[in-house]
């Protein structure tokens, strides 16, 4: 795997929790910029798809799966 693709055990398609939140979501992008790594996922809520960037200590690999 393309190492832009994956950083710190997050993978492009993952499933994700965001910590301290009841979301449940999966990695679109990761990238790497001035900012260093963010993390983009993607999730569901009110019948709508929310993408969000995040920091990598923002969100964990989900208990339900991890693929």
């Amino acid at each position: 795997m393309n190492d832009i693709q994956s950083f710190q055990g997050f993978h492009v398609g993952q499933r994700v929790e965001v910590i301290d939140q009841d979301i449940s979501a999966r990695v679109d992008a990761v990238m790497f910029d001035v900012n260093g790594f963010t993390i983009r996922i993607r999730y569901w809520y009110d019948n709508m798809r929310h993408p969000e960037w995040v920091a990598p200590d923002e969100i964990r690999v989900s208990k339900k799966a991890t693929t």
